[in-house]
């Protein structure tokens, strides 16, 4: 009989108490023995015998004689005490973990069982009488290293001719190689045959997900039966993990297999409009109007038809949402046609008017006896001024206002560049013009007024012709002189297109006086609405509105907090703090100090005024606090908490240089 050597191994029991005489190291670490106890009917040896730390693995080989199996095998410590011995293969091969003391290591064979010759259903159909025996074993899944048997053959065949053994087909193993034995005539041959479990791979798909950034699939291996290690889900930009193709077992089966990740698409994907709109001056052109955030279907195509007063949209060439909200859709919109009929009032007929949205009519009446002064869309001229800022908005009728051709003010329609040191330029690098007018100077010398003679410049504000045919604004007993309004020249193109700045507080007012509209934002601040609405139809006439350009501009968020850039084109903004200090137009920190005018002043009676400077608001907004910021004196720049509160207003314009 052919004996195979079967490992079985064991878990350590370390035996306190004495030591024996066993060797000592250098470095006083102890050494033990293993003494083998003999048995007539089989052997027992060890793969090492002395020298031996404790927990170190020991394999003993035990072989059994002809006719005889292994029936216990016995490992005791010094104590006496048994120590804990597993097999790796059944009657060949054991293993145990060395404690702190010597062993003695022993074995008891029996005789083996006969097979049973009389039953027919051992002889298989085989030739011949004598009985031999086949025995099949499985690895388990919880050790790999050690078998179970699951199945006996019995056959017959020819003593002193080779068995007839063959393998069995057990799902999700193979078989191990064996070799045929010669049958002795005692019928004590056995046949033993190990099956191994099978190594399954299974394949995870991300499906255009990723692990970490890692794209490729993932694969993890195990035997056949033992426990699934699952992967962690897999992630994707623009998707929500859903589930796998189909479900996980706990255990490897027995064949290969794949799993493909199943998602579900974000609907709350963002992706970037960036809207353009037909330039009012070249229609063959279009401009960035604005950005903002709008949300679709992740790998489906954008849907977007917003309307936009004013405006047609054109056809939009929708695009994939990509998951990662990097997706930007260009859209684009026509200008509307409107027509505007004009009510002369006395004046020369003037046709209707097919004006762009925005846009401003070319046609200017006159009236004899009379000046034009500008549009107003309501009959009396009193209260709803014509906008060149905003430009028409609709179908509408637009009344002409005259004033007296008496009246000799010469207003300021066009900018008059001073020459270096002059007007109070003296000393200074600047450079500076004269444009629009304005109530100003305090009149100390008796000034005789003709109240029958007035000039509405704005809605809030009327003035009288003067005995020295300058214009007068009335104000608590006292009268204001009408000046061309000085501005300094911050910057200037190629083409004579130049960024002015007032040279003086020209009203106090408040960034936002409603805070319940939330986070403070120019582009919805009353400061805004006050100078493109009330001061630039008092300062300047229809035709000096028509010399200033509209400019693009921003709300100069310092840090990129919001999901939305807004445009606006304003005839007449605030700075913001890099107009002010990115440019050269300044010679010195001083150079940016304002005063109010001496109207200011008595307009608002209440205000504790520092003489050659005061507060006065910039575009700028601090996003760390969400307030506007001021420009003051000692201080430098600071924002403050209380956008209602009462600043100065420092006007500025662009316009072409004559």
């Amino acid at each position: 009989m052919n004996h195979k050597s079967i490992k079985i191994f064991c878990i350590s029991i370390i035996c306190l108490g004495f030591i024996s005489c066993s060797n000592m190291t250098n470095k006083n670490e102890t050494l033990y023995n293993i003494t083998i106890k003999e048995n007539e009917n089989g052997s027992i040896s060890a793969d090492k015998l002395t020298g031996i730390k404790a927990g170190e693995e020991i394999i003993l080989t035990v072989t059994p004689k002809p006719s005889y199996t292994v029936k216990t095998i016995s490992v005791i410590n010094v104590l006496n005490k048994d120590m804990a011995v597993a097999a790796v293969k059944k009657d060949i091969s054991y293993k145990f973990t060395m404690p702190d003391s010597d062993v003695i290591a022993s074995a008891v064979f029996e005789k083996a069982e006969p097979l049973d010759i009389t039953n027919p259903t051992d002889l298989n159909g085989e030739n011949g009488n004598t009985l031999y025996r086949i025995e099949h074993y499985q690895q388990n899944s919880d050790d790999t290293e050690t078998y179970t048997l699951v199945a006996i053959q019995k056959k017959k065949g020819y003593a002193g001719c080779l068995t007839n053994a063959v393998s069995q087909n057990y799902q999700g193993f193979y078989s191990l190689s064996f070799e045929q034995q010669i049958i002795s005539v005692d019928g004590s041959t056995v046949i033993e045959i190990y099956y191994d479990r099978k190594k399954i791979t299974y394949t995870f798909e991300p499906n255009g997900g990723n692990w970490d950034g890692n794209t490729q699939a993932v694969t993890i291996n195990g035997l056949f039966g033992t426990n699934v290690q699952k992967p962690q889900n897999p992630t994707r930009l623009g998707y929500f993990f859903d589930s796998w193709d189909k479900t996980i077992p706990e255990v490897f089966g027995i064949e290969n297999d794949i799993y493909t990740t199943i998602w579900l698409a974000n609907t709350n994907t963002p992706y970037t409009v960036r809207v353009y709109i037909q330039d009012i001056d070249d229609t063959s052109i279009y401009i960035l109007d604005e950005e903002i955030v709008e949300t679709g279907t992740t790998d489906t195509n954008t849907n977007y038809t917003t309307l936009k007063t004013g405006f047609e949209l054109k056809p939009v060439n929708q695009i994939n949402i990509s998951g990662d909200g990097s997706s930007v859709l260009d859209v684009y919109y026509d200008r509307v046609f409107y027509t505007v009929a004009f009510d002369t009032k006395g004046g020369t007929v003037l046709q209707n008017e097919q004006v762009l949205y925005g846009g401003i009519p070319i046609q200017i009446p006159e009236k004899e006896g009379y000046k034009f002064w500008c549009w107003y869309y309501d009959q009396d001229c009193k209260q709803n001024r014509f906008n060149t800022s905003k430009g028409i908005t609709s179908n509408t009728t637009l009344y002409a206002y005259w004033i007296d051709e008496s009246i000799t003010y010469d207003f300021h329609e066009t900018a008059i560049k001073l020459e270096m040191g002059t007007d109070g330029t003296a000393g200074t690098s600047g450079e500076y013009v004269l444009f629009g007018d304005y109530p100003q100077s305090h009149v100390e010398e008796n000034i005789s007024v003709d109240f029958s003679k007035s000039v509405q410049m704005g809605p809030d504000l009327t003035v009288y012709n003067g005995s020295d045919n300058n214009l007068y604004a009335f104000i608590r007993g006292t009268y204001y002189k009408v000046e061309p309004i000085k501005w300094r020249i911050i910057s200037k193109d190629s083409d004579g297109r130049a960024l002015l700045m007032a040279e003086a507080i020209l009203n106090m007012y408040c960034y936002k006086m409603k805070e319940s509209l939330g986070a403070v934002d120019y582009r919805e601040s009353d400061i805004r609405v006050w100078l493109n609405s009330k001061f630039l139809h008092s300062a300047f006439t229809d035709s000096a509105e028509r010399n200033i350009e509209k400019r693009r501009i921003d709300c100069d968020n310092q840090s990129n907090v919001s999901a939305y850039i807004h445009y606006m084109d304003d005839k007449v903004y605030i700075l913001k703090k890099s107009d002010l200090f990115e440019t050269e137009a300044f010679d010195s920190y001083g150079s940016l100090f304002r005063a109010p005018t001496s109207y200011v002043e008595a307009l608002y009676p209440e205000q504790q005024f520092v003489e050659n400077n005061y507060y006065y608001w910039l575009r700028t907004i601090d996003n760390s606090l969400h307030f506007p910021v001021m420009f003051a004196t000692y201080t430098y720049m600071f924002s403050t908490n209380a956008p209602d509160s009462l600043l100065g207003v420092v006007p500025a314009i662009t316009i072409i240089l004559p």
